[in-house]
């Protein structure tokens, strides 16, 4: 195990002993995922394979808000929905794929063995930054550009901020910043976000961004 993640699970139990509000979004769900480390930063392979995890709290209340943010599952039927609203014929099977993956969903679709987040949760950031890191192990694929040296990255950044707005007493910022590198004409990524407002007594007020994918293809 990482040592990141380490010091990660030690924290978890202070983090989640507390009780947050009871009141969700109608049909979200917690769930206990991986806890992620603070800070982190890799490089290998020459700076070809970089990750770069930055959690932000100025106490511990503000530690315990980003850990709830990233424990939200949405409702299963508004991934059904978006799924349904697809037209593109090319990635059926990777729809397919995803419908029969178990566990708590997060995932909107999977590709070339990573899993899309339709949800930007904790289980999605730690299940992008471990395929980075097979990634960097992994031969070149067929598929990319012959004598390319392709190049991967994620980031992932946690934030709160305490907000004027009335009812609203801390606001919660995820982003995530995944691309594949592949060649000058081959490349994917993705940039979801998510927003999570809470009361002062931290109920959820609201969620916002789920399933907002902002993909980029080269």
């Amino acid at each position: 195990m990482h040592s990141g993640w380490s010091r990660a699970f030690m924290i978890a139990a202070s983090i989640l002993a507390g009780p947050l509000g009871a009141q969700l979004p109608a049909g979200y769900t917690r769930v206990a995922g991986t806890p992620l480390p603070d800070t982190l930063y890799e490089s290998t392979r020459a700076g070809r394979f970089r990750i770069r995890i930055e959690r932000v709290a100025k106490d511990s209340t503000e530690r315990r808000l980003i850990a709830d943010a990233e424990s939200l599952l949405p409702p299963p039927d508004s991934i059904d929905a978006a799924v349904a609203k697809s037209t593109n014929p090319r990635i059926a099977a990777s729809f397919a794929r995803a419908a029969a993956r178990p566990g708590p969903r997060w995932w909107w679709r999977e590709a070339n063995g990573l899993w899309i987040p339709y949800a930007l949760t904790g289980e999605a950031v730690a299940h992008t930054v471990e395929r980075v890191r097979s990634l960097s192990h992994e031969p070149t694929p067929s598929y990319f550009e012959p004598g390319w040296d392709h190049e991967v990255y994620v980031t992932y950044a946690a934030a709160v901020e305490r907000t004027p707005v009335p009812g609203v007493a801390y606001r919660v910022h995820l982003k995530l910043d995944y691309f594949l590198d592949c060649g000058a004409r081959c490349g994917y990524g993705f940039m979801p976000t998510r927003t999570v407002d809470y009361d002062a007594a931290g109920h959820v007020m609201s969620v916002s961004g789920d399933g907002v994918f902002h993909e980029r293809y080269r």
